[in-house]
Order: C-alpha cells, then sequence, then structure tokens
C-alpha cells in the first residue's frame, strides 16, 4: 500500500478538477491533502482548500466465474478505494487504478456512495476487536454484479471476515447490511451461476437464429 506521503501527492497533482466540479467553484486554492492521522486530536482546518483522507482501501476484484470456482479465494488486487473529507464536511469516494508509480485518479464520486462508503466503513469498525492488530479494511468487488463491499479481512480467522456491501448491486446484497463470509460467498455463488447460465443460453439462441435476424 502507498505511503502517505505518496497518495498525498497523487491527489494534490489529480484531484483538483473533480473537487471544483463536486464543490460547484471554480476559484479553489491550491489543494492540500492531510492524512486523517495528523489531524486527530486537532482542530480541523477551516480552509476550503483542505481535505483529509480518511481511509485508504485496496481493492480486490473477482468475476462471475471466479466466484463460481473460488468464491473469495481468487482475487485479484486492483488498485484502491479512499475515503476523503473536505474540510466543510464532504465526502468523496476516490478510486485509483493501475499500481506503485503508475497509480492514477479513475473516479470521483460525491453523494449516496460517498455516503454509503463512509457509513459501511463505520459499521465495520464497530465489529468486535475491528481494529485489532493485524486487521485490515479491504474493497471486495466484482463488477459483473456491481458489488462493492467494504471488507473486514481477519488475515489469522478468515472466516470470521465480515462484508458490508455499499453499492446497488445484482446479487440481492443489501447496501450497509453485515455479511459473514460464507453467508455472502453462497449469495453470490447463486447468482453468478445464474448470470453465466443466462449468457450462455442466449449465446446459444442466438447462433440458431437466421442470419438476417441476428
Amino acid at each position: 500500500m502507498p505511503s502517505a506521503r505518496v497518495l498525498e501527492k497523487l491527489l494534490k497533482e489529480q484531484f483538483g478538477e473533480h473537487a471544483r466540479v463536486h464543490l460547484a467553484t471554480g476559484d479553489l486554492p491550491r489543494i492540500r491533502f492531510v492524512n486523517s492521522a495528523q489531524i486527530r486530536g486537532k482542530k480541523a482546518s477551516k480552509a476550503s482548500n483542505v481535505f483529509s483522507i480518511i481511509e485508504q482501501l485496496p481493492i480486490y476484484a473477482g468475476s462471475c466465474g471466479s466466484v463460481v470456482r473460488a468464491g473469495i479465494g481468487d482475487l485479484k488486487q486492483a488498485g484502491m478505494i479512499l475515503l476523503v473529507r473536505s474540510s466543510s464536511g464532504l465526502p468523496f469516494h476516490v478510486e485509483l487504478g493501475g499500481s506503485g508509480e503508475q497509480l492514477a485518479v479513475t473516479r470521483v464520486s460525491t453523494g449516496a456512495i460517498a455516503k454509503d462508503l463512509e457509513k459501511s466503513i463505520q459499521r465495520a469498525g464497530k465489529q468486535p476487536r475491528a481494529r485489532g492488530k493485524g486487521l485490515e479494511l479491504r474493497v471486495f468487488r466484482v463488477a459483473g454484479m456491481h458489488v462493492s463491499a467494504v471488507w473486514l479481512h481477519r488475515p489469522k480467522y478468515p472466516g470470521a471476515d465480515v462484508f458490508v456491501p455499499y453499492t446497488p448491486n445484482f446479487a440481492g446484497l443489501r447496501i450497509g447490511q453485515t455479511y459473514g463470509l460464507h453467508r455472502i460467498e453462497s449469495l453470490l455463488k447463486k447468482q453468478a451461476t445464474h448470470m453465466i447460465l443466462r449468457w450462455y443460453d442466449r449465446y446459444e439462441k442466438s447462433l440458431t437464429q437466421p442470419k438476417a435476424q441476428r
């Protein structure tokens, strides 16, 4: 995971235009980023150009096929999600693509997705011993089902992992609800299998149609 200093530099370079749009202003002074640890216990700045990096969560992504084959056991790391808050209190959902020095801001959102991300992080943090040693907050994603969930990962006891979805999705997962590992795997495998079978059914039907109707 990149250091706070690297993230601050990256966001200073790439975040500005996005922030201006979401804050409906064309006159935003030079943006300054701080990590939440830097302002903890201090009075928050009222300057309009100050933004706090509240959380940084690596994305672990799978496909419908990988979910059917291995559940949540065959995931690839794919970028990062940041929860950023302006000095006015507005939360930002910031997505970074790539890795290492190739990280780049690919999407910035406010509104429901940012608020639901913040609530899901808070809900995951309320789990027993949620901030214990070695625990990690991640984002679990299956793009084919529009699933994105905050994932509280316990490396020593992965069976006790917790997932809190924060996006509308095709898997029937409720935003803000807490799911254990076995429950979410069961629901995702069922829905992914259904989606794959429907895709094959449509594909086979397309092969039997006359060329003029395709």
